[in-house]
């Protein structure tokens, strides 16, 4: 009887626990709130979204146990994806994910312990998780340690271009299924009221043409005090592109050229060599090669010579960067290089990193786009912009470096890439040809200048030229 009365209250106290628990793990939540309100604003939100990454892995482990279990059914719902859209109230697209994060997070040990320290968030998860389909469960297991590295380091775009690099070597037949959807293209009008729906399905060449029109005669059109949207100035821009035609003069000229289409094609494609050049169209992200060879094939083309992130220099002259060095530019930096900025090239100032007031050159290499807002930044706001060794280093007003998302995902690519190299065939006896990645390996002895080497910048009052280059002559006062 005593025992039988010692097991009553320990279920009574149990069932009292476990009814405070829930307001108990809110009250936590609301301490740790409370202490994160005492730091400063940045170390506060970096704090609090690696608490609400650890939350969430928490969460979506719990979920999926429950779902095993059938626990889940208590509540009336049988799986993931129905609770989280019945209780937790959330969207249909939103239940979708945390359901794929909850199902197949187990596959990836090391992502999930990642993620469950709060070191890759959730978005990186869910970018990761989307593309397993298009990249097989199998190629993204195999380089499961490149994808942590880059998850810890960077955000979803960058994983994003890496996902699909792993799709393209994994599986290279998956263009022959573009090619096939290229004779989908349609072009759909249904009336709505006394509107008309457009409904078009266009390829990647065809849009990109069409975007870069209208965002120029959109930019162009806009007028101080303009009413419009920008919808609608882009609608505006449309009704005169079919009235006039796109070579026809509606469509405004930036420096000597009409707005058609850009696409870059790295020198390493054409030699059929392995590397991070895949082809870019400038705002619809990848393509693949045997569309870069259809564009190419018959399009006005402009040869920019590069090695790696270096574009050969075109000019030391004047103050101001002329049409051949904005469109080497372009090239390298198509938007602010700030890291995190996605603001294009075309709406961005060209930066001296060796400032003209202070008897800087206005060489390639030592110019780049910043935003207005950046640009202000580095000038005004206490910001610091420096070279280390070829690559760009930024620091906040506090001297703090801003990671640099984009040199991250260019040091997995080439992981990746030596890790998926084939052995290069030896030459035959008597074979002479030269061999094409030793011939960009010799590029290094005369594509080489000062502004790779060295530590150096410009950091409010204490400037430091480049190595090679004698500091500015101050005049006396």
């Amino acid at each position: 009887g005593v025992l039988h009365g010692r097991d009553c209250v320990g279920a009574v106290c149990f069932d009292r626990v476990m009814s405070t628990a829930p307001g108990a793990v809110v009250e936590q939540a609301q301490r740790l709130v409370s202490t994160a309100r005492l730091l400063p604003a940045d170390e506060a939100a970096t704090a609090l979204e690696q608490a609400v990454t650890m939350l969430q892995a928490a969460q979506a482990q719990i979920l999926v146990e429950a779902e095993r279990s059938g626990d889940l059914q208590d509540s009336g719902c049988a799986t993931v994806r129905s609770f989280a859209a019945t209780i937790l109230r959330r969207s249909v697209t939103d239940a979708g994910e945390l359901s794929q994060v909850a199902r197949h997070l187990a596959a990836f040990p090391q992502l999930a312990a990642a993620y469950a320290a709060g070191l890759v968030h959730t978005p990186n998860l869910r970018t990761i998780l989307r593309h397993r389909k298009a990249c097989g469960l199998a190629a993204l297991q195999a380089h499961e340690d490149l994808l942590v590295a880059l998850a810890t380091q960077a955000g979803p775009q960058e994983l994003a271009v890496f996902c699909q690099h792993i799709a393209e070597v994994d599986q290279p037949d998956r263009d022959q299924a573009k090619a096939k959807a290229l004779g989908l293209r349609s072009v759909r009008l249904a009336r709505v009221g006394d509107l008309a729906h457009l409904d078009a399905m266009l390829d990647p060449v065809l849009a990109d043409q069409l975007k870069a029109t209208l965002a120029a005669m959109t930019k162009a059109s806009r007028q101080p005090h303009d009413p419009r949207t920008h919808a609608e100035r882009s609608a505006d821009a449309l009704e005169q592109l079919l009235g006039t035609g796109m070579d026809g003069t509606a469509v405004p000229t930036q420096g000597r050229h009409r707005p058609h289409t850009s696409l870059h094609v790295d020198v390493k494609d054409l030699l059929g060599l392995p590397g991070h050049g895949r082809p870019l169209l400038a705002r619809f992200g990848l393509v693949s090669t045997p569309t870069a060879a259809r564009v190419t094939c018959d399009s006005l083309v402009q040869l920019i010579v590069t090695h790696g992130a270096r574009v050969l220099h075109v000019g030391r002259r004047h103050r101001l960067v002329n049409d051949a060095q904005r469109t080497a530019l372009a090239h390298t930096h198509p938007t602010c290089v700030m890291p995190g900025c996605a603001v294009r090239f075309g709406d961005c100032d060209i930066h001296h990193l060796w400032w003209w007031s202070q008897h800087g050159p206005t060489d390639l290499d030592l110019q780049v786009p910043l935003c207005r807002s950046h640009h202000v930044w580095l000038h005004e706001g206490g910001y610091c912009l420096t070279r280390d060794h070829g690559h760009l280093v930024f620091r906040d007003r506090r001297g703090r470096v801003i990671a640099n998302t984009t040199d991250k995902l260019t040091a997995q690519l080439d992981l990746l890439d030596q890790r998926l190299q084939p052995p290069h065939p030896q030459p035959a006896p008597g074979d002479t040809d030269p061999d094409p990645a030793q011939a960009l390996a010799d590029l290094d002895d005369w594509t080489a200048t000062p502004y790779n080497h060295g530590t150096w910048g410009w950091n409010g009052p204490n400037p430091s030229p480049p190595p090679g280059h004698a500091p500015p002559q101050w005049p006396e006062v």
